[in-house]
């Protein structure tokens, strides 16, 4: 699967389907059952792929595809000015249109749990809102790739990074998420080291995690 000859679709996904139209129950059995018919074939970067995802050795690429159509189930609360706006924005550099495509679908691709995706579009609809620009965004979706999905989940319910296990501090850091404050003694154990959220890790709860 070429990146490049994906892109285009991918974007106009978000302007010529309303992800409105998809449903949970929907992004469960795309793969199984509506890839011939129904609503999912309608989307621009479902349909571009359909003959990729047919072959029996496409495991990959249909996981891939399951992870698209949420993805884009989940920008369905984005306006349809926001939508069109964005489409507006795109339109006038194809280039960048094309980039910003290609690094959505390797950003989507190496994503290593099925929930997110769900965080990927927040902080893609962020950008398309303009509320940060596109390097925030491929930040913050490092940051997500990065990181456990359950460490993530836990920083949402703490509120603090100190809450935190000392296994799930170091990942976010090793994240970029929280860093280290301060060290209160080199004899004491690192479990009593203090961390506190980064400029991104702020960006993330805001944005993303919705704190």
């Amino acid at each position: 699967m070429e990146p490049k000859a994906l892109a285009p679709s991918l974007v106009d996904s978000f302007t010529e389907f309303d992800p409105a139209q998809i449903t949970p129950d929907l992004v469960e059995v795309a793969l199984d059952h509506v890839l011939d018919e129904g609503i999912i074939k309608d989307i621009p970067i479902v349909r571009a792929m359909i003959g990729v995802v047919k072959t029996a050795a496409s495991i990959r690429d249909r996981a891939l595809v399951k992870k698209l159509v949420g993805f884009l189930f989940s920008l369905n609360s984005a306006s349809s000015e926001t939508r069109s706006n964005f489409k507006a924005r795109m339109n006038v550099d194809e280039e960048f249109k094309k980039k910003v495509g290609e690094k959505l679908l390797l950003i989507i691709e190496r994503l290593d749990d099925m929930s997110k995706p769900n965080l990927v579009a927040h902080a893609f609809q962020a950008y398309m809102e303009e509320l940060i620009d596109f390097e925030t965004f491929q930040r913050l979706a490092s940051a997500i790739d990065k990181s456990f999905y359950s460490d993530l989940m836990a920083l949402k319910s703490a509120h603090s990074p100190n809450k935190l296990s000392p296994q799930a501090k170091l990942e976010l850091s090793n994240s970029g998420i929280i860093e280290l404050q301060s060290t209160p003694s080199i004899n004491l154990s690192s479990r009593n080291n203090q961390y506190q959220i980064t400029d991104l890790g702020r960006d993330l709860l805001k944005f993303v995690l919705n704190q």
